[in-house]
C-alpha cells in the first residue's frame, strides 16, 4: 500500500508550494498531520445553494442581517476566483434575501464587491484588466460614477498588491474611469436609438465629472451613434450632466425635437396618435410596460414589416382567445341551476 503520508511531505518543497492554493496547503497539511483527507470539512463554506437555502428560514431579524452579511463578506473574498458573471449572479440571490427594512446598507456592500472584482480582474495575469457591462448589471453605471468607482479600485488594487506583491503599471484609475464612460455612452445611444431622445440618467455627485471627462463622454456617444453631436445635442447633454435644467423641462423640449424631427407625411397621424396617448392613463402606462419588459419594442422594430405584421396579429389572437377563456370561466362559475329537482 502506498504510504500517502511521506508522498505528500514531499510537497514540502517551497517552489511547489508557492504555486498552491490555500485551500490546497490546508488539505495536504490535514494529510501530513491525520493520515488522511478530512472529508467532513472540505469545502464547508462552498456549497452556496444550501447556506442561502437556510437563510431563507431564519425568522430572527438580528441572525438574518448577521448572516447576509457573512454572504457579502465571503463573496468580497472570492472575487479572485469567481467570474464577473458569477459575482453578479449571487448579489441578486444575496438581494432576494433583503427585506426592505432589514437595516443593511445593502449599496454600500455591492460596491465594495465591485470594487474588489475589478481590482482582482486587473491583478490577474490572465484577464490584466476588467471589463464593465456585466458588472453594471449589479452597480449602473452612473452610481459607478457617483460613487467614483475608479478611486475604490484603486485602493482595493493598493491592498492586494500590499498582500500578494506589486504588479507595476499594471492599473491606471483615468483609463478605467474612461471605459466607464465609454459603456455609459453606449447605454445612452441604445436608449436614442429606441426612442430618438438623448436621456442622460441622472447623476447625483457631478463633481465626479470633469469637464475632460464630459467631452470624452461626448465623443464616445459620437462613436457609438456613428455621426457628430450637432450643437442643440451637445448643450442637451450637457445642461443634463451639469443639472443646470429641471427633469420636466429636458423631457418637454425632447417630446418637442421628436415632434420636430417627424416627416411631414407621418408627422400629422402621428401627433394625433400621441395626443390620444397622453389623454389616456391606462394605455400609456400599457406602452410603457410593453417598451420596458424584455425589450418588445426593440425586438418588434427588428423584424421586416410583414414578420412585424404578422407577430402582432399572433399576440392579438392570443390575447382574444384569453378574453374568451377568461370569460368562458366566469360564465361557469356563475351557473346557477333553477330547475326544481
Amino acid at each position: 500500500m502506498i504510504n500517502i503520508k511521506k508522498k505528500v511531505e514531499k510537497l514540502k518543497d517551497k517552489r511547489i508550494l508557492n504555486n498552491i492554493t490555500a485551500a490546497d496547503k490546508e488539505k495536504i497539511n490535514d494529510v501530513i498531520n491525520k493520515g488522511y483527507l478530512d472529508r467532513n470539512n472540505e469545502d464547508k463554506n462552498n456549497n452556496e445553494f444550501e447556506r442561502l437555502e437556510y437563510i431563507k428560514n431564519i425568522e430572527n431579524k438580528k441572525e438574518l442581517k448577521n448572516q447576509i452579511n457573512k454572504e457579502f463578506n465571503l463573496l468580497f473574498n472570492s472575487c479572485d476566483k469567481k467570474s464577473d458573471t458569477v459575482i453578479v449572479e449571487q448579489i441578486k440571490e444575496i438581494l432576494d434575501l433583503v427585506s426592505d427594512n432589514s437595516g443593511l446598507n445593502v449599496k454600500k456592500m455591492i460596491y465594495k464587491i465591485i470594487s474588489r472584482k475589478m481590482a482582482e480582474n486587473y491583478y490577474s495575469d490572465l484577464s490584466k484588466g476588467t471589463k464593465i457591462y456585466t458588472l453594471s448589471l449589479a452597480m449602473p453605471l452612473e452610481e459607478m460614477i457617483d460613487f467614483d468607482l475608479p478611486s475604490r479600485v484603486e485602493k482595493e488594487f493598493a491592498s492586494i498588491e500590499n498582500e500578494r506583491g506589486k504588479k507595476e503599471g499594471r492599473f491606471n484609475k483615468d483609463e478605467l474611469k474612461d471605459l466607464i464612460l465609454n459603456q455609459f455612452a453606449q447605454q445612452i445611444v441604445n436608449t436614442y436609438n429606441d426612442s430618438n431622445v438623448f436621456a442622460i440618467p441622472q447623476i447625483e455627485n457631478k463633481k465626479n465629472l470633469k469637464n475632460n471627462e464630459i467631452k470624452s463622454l461626448m465623443k464616445h456617444i459620437q462613436k457609438h451613434l456613428g455621426r457628430k453631436l450637432d450643437k442643440s445635442e451637445i448643450y442637451d447633454i450637457g445642461v443634463q450632466i451639469k443639472g443646470s435644467q429641471n427633469d420636466i423641462q429636458i423631457k418637454e423640449k425632447a417630446i418637442i425635437n421628436a415632434v420636430e424631427n417627424m416627416t411631414k407625411y407621418n408627422k400629422n397621424k402621428n401627433i394625433d396618435f400621441l395626443i390620444k396617448l397622453m389623454n389616456d392613463e391606462k394605455s400609456l402606462d400599457t406602452i410603457k410596460m410593453i417598451f420596458e419588459e424584455k425589450n418588445i419594442i426593440s425586438k418588434l422594430n427588428s423584424m421586416s414589416n410583414d414578420n412585424r405584421k404578422k407577430a402582432i396579429e399572433t399576440i392579438g389572437e392570443v390575447l382574444n382567445n384569453q378574453k374568451y377563456n377568461n370569460l368562458e370561466h366566469e360564465d361557469k362559475s356563475c351557473n346557477i341551476d333553477l330547475e326544481e329537482k
